[in-house]
C-alpha cells in the first residue's frame, strides 16, 4: 500500500511541477490544428473524377470527427452504394494515404511526429477497418459484392 501512495506522490508532484507545460500543450496543438484547419477541404482535388472527388470528401468529412458515432458513418455507405465498380476502384486509388491517430479516431493534425507516435499513414482500406465494426465490414463487403469488386482492394 505504501508504495501505491509514494507513486501517487510522485505522478502529483510531477504535475505540479509541471502544471505550466501542461496547461500550454493543448493551446499549441489547438493553434496548430487551427491554422492547419484553415485550408478549405472542399477546394482539395483528390480525384479527376468528380464522382469519386465527392465521395472522397464525403469520406473524409465522416471519419475526421472527435467521437465517431454509427450515424456519422452513414453517408459512407450511401455514397459507396451511388458508386460504380470502377468509380469503387479508383476511389481506393486516389484516396491514397491519411495519417490516422488510433487514440483519437481522427486524421493527424501535427506532422512532426507521423509514424512515430499515434498516428500511422492508413490506406482507405485499413482506415474502414479501423473505424467500422464486424456488421459495418460486412455491409460494406455486401455493397462491394453488389458491384462485383472484393473488399479490401
Amino acid at each position: 500500500m505504501a508504495r501505491k501512495e509514494s507513486n501517487i506522490k510522485k505522478v502529483f508532484s510531477f504535475l505540479l511541477a509541471n502544471w505550466q507545460f501542461i496547461l500550454l500543450l493543448p493551446l499549441v496543438f489547438s493553434v496548430l490544428r487551427f491554422f492547419k484547419s484553415s485550408k478549405e477541404p472542399s477546394k482539395v482535388v483528390y480525384s479527376k473524377n468528380e464522382r469519386v472527388n465527392n465521395a472522397i470528401f464525403i469520406i473524409d468529412s465522416c471519419i475526421n470527427k472527435f467521437g465517431t458515432f454509427d450515424s456519422d458513418l452513414e453517408p459512407i455507405f450511401e455514397v459507396l452504394n451511388d458508386l460504380n465498380a470502377d468509380e469503387i476502384r479508383q476511389l481506393h486509388k486516389d484516396f491514397g494515404v491519411r495519417y490516422y491517430n488510433s487514440l483519437t479516431f481522427m486524421y493527424s493534425s501535427i506532422q512532426f511526429l507521423e509514424g512515430y507516435a499515434f498516428a500511422r499513414p492508413l490506406n482507405f482500406s485499413a482506415i474502414i477497418y479501423k473505424e467500422f465494426d464486424n456488421n459495418q465490414i460486412n455491409r460494406l463487403k455486401a455493397i462491394y459484392k453488389s458491384k462485383g469488386v472484393h473488399f479490401p482492394l
